[in-house]
Order: C-alpha cells, then structure tokens, then sequence
C-alpha cells in the first residue's frame, strides 16, 4: 500500500465542492429523475411526441454511468466491496493506483471513511450490489450478467448513495443538485 500524493489547496477543494460532486450526484440520478418525470407507465401509453424520450441513445448512457458514478461516489467516501460485503478503508490503506486518487479526507480533511456500520444490512446489501453490477456489467466485459435482485437494488442504492453525500460532506454546493429540496 502506498500514501495518496494528493494534496489539494482551499481553491481545489472548493471546486469539488462547487463542480465536480454535484456533477456525479446529478449523473447518479439522472435515471431516476427521467422515471419520476415520465408521465406514462408503458411506452404504449406515452403521447407520440414523448415516445423519443424512452430508453433512447440518452437514457441508456445516463442509466449506465449512474451506476459507474454510483461506484466512484462510494470509492471517494472510502467505501469498496470485499470479500465478505462492504468494507471501509482509510488514506494509509490506497493502493499505489488510487495514489491520485481524491477521498473524502482529501476535500474534508476532518473526516475519515464513511462508516459502514452507520447503514443497516439492507442498506449494505444495496450498496454491494450496485457495485456488483459497475464491476460486471457496466465497467468492465464480463460474461456474467447481473441478477432481477441486483437491478433491483440499483434505485434504491442511488437514494443511499445521494443521502450518505449530502449527510456527510461538508460543504457540498447543494444549490446545483437537481435534486435537493428548494425553498419557494
């Protein structure tokens, strides 16, 4: 193991804050916002002008790097799949391929791993699985295809993705999120 070479002065840091995980944030819920907006439940019943709109060359990039951007969030709160479900591991712990890598303790330098055991077993299991679907379904060429449970898990991940984020980085630019609740 290796120690990160990151070092990030206050004008970095704030543009992590201001740009760059509000992007991802956006990304990771880009498909569920598209579900929430959609007017019809099947595509036989949506007005012809909206038909375009459905699972297009669009909405199957964005679904994909949801998840994709779903694992990154994860990596960058120090969270990864292990053998046995997830596992946390700290700045000491990055191999020398993340050296350059940015963390959570990069961009709140009070802060360590986010910690698995602050989410309940159905939380963790979510988790696993949209990282099971990044590594073999949409990151990488495999030959094996996700489960109906995997997929499943997937909305439901994002929403744990999401609220980890916004409940444990500090000074997190909200104001770009799409989805965060505006006052009138």
């Amino acid at each position: 193991m290796t120690t990160s070479r990151v070092s990030l002065n206050n004008a970095e840091i704030q543009e992590y804050l201001v740009d760059h995980l509000p992007y991802r944030l956006n990304s990771l819920r880009a498909w569920d916002l598209y579900l929430a907006r959609r007017k019809a439940d099947r595509y036989e019943n949506e007005t012809p002008s909206l038909k375009c709109y459905w699972e297009s060359e669009l909405l199957e990039p964005a679904y994909e790097i949801s998840i994709v951007f779903g694992r990154s969030l994860l990596n960058f709160l120090g969270i990864k799949r292990g053998s046995n479900g997830l596992e946390n591991f700290e700045s000491n712990q990055i191999s020398n391929m993340d050296k350059d890598t940015i963390f959570i303790w990069h961009i709140n330098s009070n802060k360590r791993a986010y910690p698995i055991n602050n989410l309940d077993n159905k939380e963790q299991e979510h988790l696993v699985n949209l990282l099971k679907v990044a590594n073999k379904s949409v990151a990488h060429l495999t030959n094996k295809t996700s489960t109906k449970i995997e997929l499943d898990s997937l909305i439901p991940a994002r929403q744990i993705i999401y609220k980890i984020m916004l409940e444990y980085v500090d000074g997190l630019k909200t104001s770009k999120l799409w989805w965060f609740p505006r006052k009138p």
